[in-house]
């Protein structure tokens, strides 16, 4: 089992009107979901560092 720390700035809570219970949720499903389709969380870093 793994342990993910979250750190979402004020204002993308602000803007997907999300609290802070809802975007922890989030991400728990969208590691979940990516972990079961094979997706490294690596790779999805690596992929959202050069998006940005």
């Amino acid at each position: 089992m793994y342990n993910i720390a979250v750190n979402v700035p004020e204002a993308v809570l602000y803007d997907t009107h999300m609290d802070e219970r809802q975007v922890s949720m989030f991400a728990k499903c969208s590691v979940a979901y990516y972990t079961m389709m094979g997706v490294s969380l690596g790779y999805c870093a690596q992929r959202s560092k050069t998006a940005a």
